[in-house]
């Protein structure tokens, strides 16, 4: 009877520097008789060639060709074929190495067997012969840990196998996660067969069979092993390390019967370099320890997926609120539902008015911010917003880094899988910052999956330094809607009517919050000076803070009121720009300065202190100085002239990146597990 080919098949191959195995693995996936198959090459960067050597084959529909850029080990290169496998769509993936060679009816059985347990598996593991026909012993599956198997001639369940003819659905992927690629080598196949097992019921087909062109066929052995091959066994120690013991009591002491039994090998054999053996054994065991892998998870286009958006802080409008509005206003996709939760109280309009046009959700529980119980506080609603609702992923927002911690440990505990921390802003590096840094370095590391920033410094200011340079931390940049910047002269005169500002008066502008970052104190400062040399201006200052009376009675005290027109709750501060001649940002430290971004998206002239990050400088018509002298400011104030092309500054915003769409399109693409190339 003829298989139904009606499940897609991709089998994913890594390969580095073997392009002679790799054609002759190709053409036997390409010979066998279920059909509906393709063929992923994943290339670890190779150097000799192997790319051109199969151009001939990569013309072919059916083989799909990817260069790693470097060599990311086997580990790497399967987690990454995988997760490109599960992204383009099919049923079923079945993985190997370049040396693995399949029968023209491997993937059949597979299929078949698959068929006859209507799908209920993990995953399916073929019989692995060397190239005499023998059992290959570097393969052979197992029923536990310590427990090989003996019979290769039954079906029968196991729980560990090799990548050499692996197969599962990817749907078992989108559940169980992506192979660990930090293993680089060896060891990564145990960890990941043995994750799938503990939930699912996994088989060795016995009617599939492949071959495994291995040089030898023995087993690794660290004790005959020839000296150039030596320093992979670090990986190998460490890793199996990691994987028993998350197995618990028992696979903690076979790992330790399993090294003192390798110290034996070594000890009492005729081998040279016992030393180095030893060595590389200790070191690699010792790295246990410290070797903290992250799982990673992938998702497809339709499944869908809940996002908690958790702020630290009420759901007002400040800096972090605005950010993930822009953001929430340019998501697409719609297989993604969203939760957004604050400890406190929630006023934002614009966000309510959007979450529910969106069938989204807003939780608060209005607990008080200002209180003393302000962490109790957090960490109680985190556990009754994880307790009532299963997230894949959550986006923790907030200038607190004991926030980001207890946020990112209870999701973990309650079966988060993706956790992304965000730095949106900077500070003072002081002795409680450094010790604070000090502490939660460590922690951080071991729950967050993703590290995201507005800008370097902020990364820097609040992650530990071993990931920073990784993929894992990712610039996204706080997008504005640049349409929406793009200046008018209509709305600038309606505005200055409207505030009843003159047209010869300058007029200043000012967003943030009133704390002391934002330095408003300069500010004022800065008006005295402007007022004292009978300036006729007018400055505008748009926030709310806890520092907003003190400041508003400083401004009444020095007879300056009739000065500054203060406003708050604001969701037309593009056009109050566009009212005004120049934007000034004196603030103590930021971690980007997204207002000084808009302004320039108006075209407005942008004075910052030496606190914002130079990557907020995307014109030409911003500049930096330092907080010394008020009478400096006044000066650049002063010697600021009308911008008479104002209105081409939006687009000069769009193509530095900064336009919304393009920044919510990649955290769309973060939330479901996987990053851009």
């Amino acid at each position: 009877m003829k298989q139904k080919e009606n499940k897609s098949v991709i089998a994913v191959i890594v390969t580095y520097n073997r392009k002679t195995l790799l054609k002759e693995s190709i053409e036997a996936l390409l010979n066998q008789k279920y059909k509906n198959i393709k063929v992923l090459v994943i290339d670890n960067a190779s150097t000799d060639g192997t790319q051109e050597y199969i151009t001939d084959l990569v013309d072919n529909t059916k083989v799909i060709y990817l260069n790693t850029g470097k060599n990311l080990g086997g580990a790497g290169g399967f987690n990454y074929g995988i997760k490109q496998a599960v992204i383009m769509g099919c049923d079923y993936i079945w993985i190997m190495d370049d040396d693995c060679v399949v029968r023209e009816n491997s993937l059949t059985s597979l299929v078949d067997f698959a068929k006859e347990k209507n799908d209920d598996f993990g995953f399916l593991s073929s019989v692995v012969k060397w190239t005499d026909d023998s059992i290959c012993k570097m393969n052979v599956q197992r029923y536990s840990m310590s427990k090989k198997i003996e019979n290769f001639e039954e079906n029968q369940k196991i729980e560990m196998a090799s990548f050499v003819s692996m197969f599962f659905k990817s749907s078992v992927v989108e559940d169980i996660g992506l192979p660990i690629k930090d293993f680089f080598i060896w060891g990564d196949d145990w960890e990941y067969t043995y994750r799938i097992s503990r939930k699912y019921d996994c088989y060795l087909v016995a009617n599939s069979i492949v071959t495994h062109k291995m040089v030898n066929n023995d087993a690794v052995n660290i004790a005959t092993d020839s000296p150039e091959r030596l320093p992979r066994y670090f990986y190998d120690y460490r890793n199996e390390g990691y994987l028993y013991k998350k197995a618990g009591f028992k696979g903690k002491i076979y790992f330790l019967l399993k090294r003192l039994l390798h110290i034996k090998r070594i000890v009492f054999s005729k081998t040279k370099n016992k030393k180095e053996r030893l060595k590389i054994l200790f070191k690699g065991s010792r790295a246990v320890r410290k070797f903290k892998p992250h799982i990673e998870y992938v998702y497809n286009e339709k499944t869908p997926i809940k996002v908690l958006e958790f702020f630290g802080e009420p759901l007002a409008y400040g800096g972090q609120e605005a950010f993930m509005l822009n953001m929430y206003k340019n998501f697409t996709k719609e297989n993604i539902k969203y939760v957004f939760c604050t400890p406190f109280d929630l006023t934002n309009k614009n966000l309510i008015e959007l979450s529910e046009k969106r069938k989204d959700k807003i939780v608060h529980y209005d607990y008080n911010f200002n209180s003393k119980l302000r962490k109790v506080y957090i960490k109680k609603a985190l556990k009754r917003i994880l307790k009532s609702e299963k997230f894949e992923a959550i986006h923790i927002h907030t200038g607190s880094t004991f926030t980001i911690i207890t946020a990112a440990k209870l999701a973990k505990r309650y079966g988060v899988k993706n956790v992304i921390a965000h730095s949106h802003a900077t500070g003072k590096k002081n002795f409680k910052y450094r010790l604070i840094k000090k502490y939660s370095d460590k922690r951080i590391k071991k729950c967050v999956n993703y590290y995201l920033a507005c800008s370097k410094i902020a990364a820097e200011w609040r992650f530990p330094k071993e990931v920073l340079e990784t993929e894992k931390c990712i610039v996204v940049n706080n997008g504005i809607s640049t349409k929406d910047y793009k200046f008018d002269s209509k709305t600038r005169e309606e505005y200055r009517k409207e505030l009843n500002i003159k047209d010869k008066t300058k007029c200043i502008c000012h967003v943030g919050r009133f704390g002391p970052e934002k330095n408003h104190n300069f500010i004022v400062e800065i008006a005295k000076i402007l007022n004292d040399k009978k300036i006729d201006f007018k400055f505008i200052l748009v926030g709310e803070g806890q520092l907003k009376q003190e400041i508003l009675e400083k401004i009444k005290t020095l007879n300056l009121s009739e000065k500054f027109i203060v406003l708050e709750k604001r969701s037309d501060i593009s056009k109050l720009m566009m009212a005004s001649d120049v934007f000034i940002l004196p603030s103590l430290f930021e971690g980007l300065g997204i207002v000084a971004i808009e302004s320039q998206a108006t075209g407005l002239p942008t004075i910052c202190s030496n606190g914002v990050p130079e990557e907020a400088d995307l014109s030409d018509i911003v500049c930096h100085m330092p907080i010394e002298s008020a009478e400096d400011w006044v000066e650049a104030i002063l010697q600021t002239k009308e911008n008479k092309n104002r209105e081409i500054y939006s687009q000069k915003i769009a193509e530095a990146k900064y336009d919304s769409k393009d920044s919510a399109d990649l955290l769309e693409k973060i939330y479901v597990g996987y990053l851009m190339k």
